[in-house]
């Protein structure tokens, strides 16, 4: 008894790359073939869409890579670097995160080709601390929690208060 295999009427396949070769099906005795020419389009540039951006201490900014032509068939890897990563980091996605205040330079690299990014961190700072309470009784032995507030409410500057 033979089993009836049924083949989709359109053969769909994906190409990432640069190829030349033959797709076959065959099915018992039955073959049929289809020369596949895909021609390579090579990187000819990169770019970063922003040659400087400002990012503040622990902000991020989600830097744009432009790759010239936009259909390449060259591999699209990307590696990204920071010149100070004390300054700035930069992730594997190309997020820049403002470590501290100053300037680095983010480079992008795919194969021969590089691009560059400036960074400066800044930071908004600190101008008042505020106490939710003026005086406090405290027990010997216990202790309290007092409420702060630092102003502005986006400052970069302060994170924790001492007593």
């Amino acid at each position: 008894m033979r089993t009836k295999l049924e083949l989709p009427e359109m053969l769909t396949f994906d190409v990432r790359s640069a190829f030349e070769g033959a797709l076959s099906v065959s099915i018992g005795d039955e073959k049929a073939s289809c020369k596949v020419s895909v021609p390579q389009n090579p990187i000819e540039k990169i770019e970063f869409k922003e040659k400087q951006v400002d990012v503040l201490k622990n902000g991020t900014e989600q830097l744009k890579l432009e790759i010239t032509p936009a259909n390449t068939t060259d591999d699209r890897g990307v590696t990204y670097t920071s010149s100070d990563e004390t300054v700035a980091k930069v992730s594997s996605t190309g997020v820049v995160t403002g470590v501290a205040p100053g300037s680095a330079v983010i480079t992008a690299t795919i194969g021969k080709f590089t691009t560059q990014c400036e960074v400066t961190v800044s930071i908004v700072p600190l101008e008042k601390i505020t106490l939710a309470k003026r005086t406090v009784s405290v027990k010997k032995g216990k202790s309290t929690s007092i409420a702060r507030t630092l102003l502005p409410s986006n400052q970069t500057d302060g994170t924790a208060a001492s007593a």
